[in-house]
C-alpha cells in the first residue's frame, strides 16, 4: 500500500527517540510526505550520530532534548506541540546493554513508556498512539517457529522483558485510564537495519567500526539467524497505521501487530555480503563475554499483510546489500543527508 502525500500534508507527528537510528530515518520520511514533525529524545551522542551529520534538526518543527522519564518536562511539550499522532520509539534497545545496567533499562523502557502513554493521553488533539517494541519480546524456546501475535510474551534478558513488561503497561493503560478511547497499537519489529546505525554491539555497526577504525571485528555466534529488515520496512508498515487511521478514525485496529521479512539470514552470511559489496575482508575475533543470546527468532507478519497490505519490499539479501552499500558510500566520502534523502526517495517511489 502507497503512503500518500496528500494524506499526510500538513498533518502533526511527534516522534519520541527522533534523535536515534530509526527516528533519524523516519524524521526524513515524515519530511518527504509532508508532515510536520516534531521530536522528543536524548542529546546526541556518538549512537545517534546520523541525526547530527545528516543534518536533520533543520527538518523539524521544533524539538525537545530530554529524558522520557521526567515526566514533567515531557507532558508539557506534548501539550505545548499538541500533535496529531504520536510515534513512541524511544528506549534503551539493547539488549547487551540491558545485561550491564539493568536498573536503567527497566526504568527508561517501561517508566518512561508508561509516562509517554499517559501524557499523550492527557492531550486532546491526539488521535492514534504508535507504542513501538519489538519481536524479542516474545517467550523464546528457540524452535524456530515464526512467532505470531497472541504467543506468550516473555524474556530471559532485561531488555526483552522491559519491552514485554511495556506492552502489558500499554494494555492495562488503554483498558483503565484511556477515557476517551485513543487506539494505542504496539507493533513489533527487530533486527532492523540500514545506513546510519553506529550504535554498540550491534552486528552492522560492529562492521562499521571495524572500516573506519580498521579495527578486528568481534563476532558473537556466526551461526545465529536473525530477521534481517531495512528500515525502510518497518518505518512503512508503521505509518501504514497512521495513515489507516488517517483516512477513516472510526477503523478498528489489532492491538498487536508483527512485521518483519519473510526470511532470516545467519550472521555468516551478512557478513559474507558486507565483505562482498565493499571489497573488503575482516580480521575476526570470537567474542569472550559470553553473554546468552538467543539463536533463533522470527516473526509472522500475517495480520501485517491482511490488514494493511504490507509486505516487505525488500528481501533479506536485498537489505543486507543496501545497507552495505550506503556504508560504502559513506566512507566513500558521500554526503550523508544526501545518502538519506535519495533512498527514502527510492523507496516511496517504490511503494507507490
Amino acid at each position: 500500500m502507497a503512503l500518500k502525500n496528500e494524506i499526510w500534508a500538513g498533518k502533526k507527528i511527534l516522534i519520541t527517540g527522533h534523535t536515534g537510528f530509526k527516528g533519524a530515518w523516519l524524521v526524513m520520511m515524515l519530511q518527504q510526505l509532508g508532515a510536520e514533525v516534531f521530536g522528543f529524545g536524548l542529546d546526541l551522542d556518538s549512537s545517534n550520530r546520523l541525526f547530527k551529520e545528516a543534518k536533520l534538526s533543520a527538518l523539524l518543527s521544533s524539538e525537545k532534548l530530554g529524558d522520557i522519564r521526567d515526566y514533567t518536562t515531557l507532558s508539557l511539550y506534548f501539550e505545548k506541540v499538541r500533535p496529531d499522532y504520536v510515534i513512541h520509539l524511544a528506549a534503551q534497545s539493547l539488549v547487551r546493554r540491558s545485561y550491564l545496567e539493568p536498573l536503567e533499562t527497566v526504568s527508561t523502557n517501561v517508566l518512561g513508556s508508561a509516562n509517554v502513554l499517559i501524557a499523550a493521553l492527557n492531550v486532546s488533539s491526539i488521535k492514534l498512539i504508535l507504542n513501538v517494541t519489538t519481536d524479542k519480546v516474545y517467550k523464546n524456546d528457540s524452535s524456530g517457529i515464526p512467532f505470531v501475535e497472541t504467543d506468550r510474551l516473555g524474556g530471559d534478558d532485561i531488555y526483552s522483558g522491559s519491552k514485554a513488561a511495556v506492552e502489558l503497561i500499554s494494555h492495562s493503560i488503554n483498558s483503565s485510564v484511556n477515557k476517551t478511547g485513543i487506539p494505542i497499537v504496539n507493533v513489533r519489529a527487530g533486527n532492523v537495519i540500514g545506513g546510519g546505525d553506529w550504535a554498540p554491539d550491534r552486528l552492522i555497526p560492529d562492521i562499521a567500526r571495524s572500516v573506519s577504525d580498521s579495527s578486528a571485528l568481534i563476532v558473537r555466534n556466526p551461526t545465529s539467524t536473525r530477521p534481517w529488515q531495512h528500515v525502510f520496512d518497518c518505518l512503512h508498515g508503521y505509518l501504514l497505521i497512521v495513515q489507516r487511521h488517517m483516512e477513516n478514525p472510526k477503523n478498528v485496529f489489532p492491538k498487536e501487530i508483527n512485521f518483519g521479512p519473510a526470511d532470516s539470514m545467519s550472521v555468516q552470511d551478512v557478513l559474507d555480503i558486507f565483505s562482498e559489496e565493499m571489497g573488503l575482508v575482516w580480521e575476526t575475533s570470537a567474542d569472550q563475554s559470553l553473554l546468552p543470546e538467543k539463536k533463533f527468532l522470527s516473526i509472522d507478519s500475517k495480520i501485517a499483510l491482511e490488514t494493511f497490505q504490507w509486505k516487505p519490499i525488500l528481501t533479506v539479501d536485498e537489505a543486507v546489500r543496501k545497507t552495505a552499500h550506503w556504508y560504502k558510500s559513506y566512507f566513500d566520502g558521500e554526503n550523508p543527508h544526501t545518502l538519506v534523502q535519495n533512498e527514502i526517495q527510492w523507496f516511496l517511489e517504490k511503494v507507490k
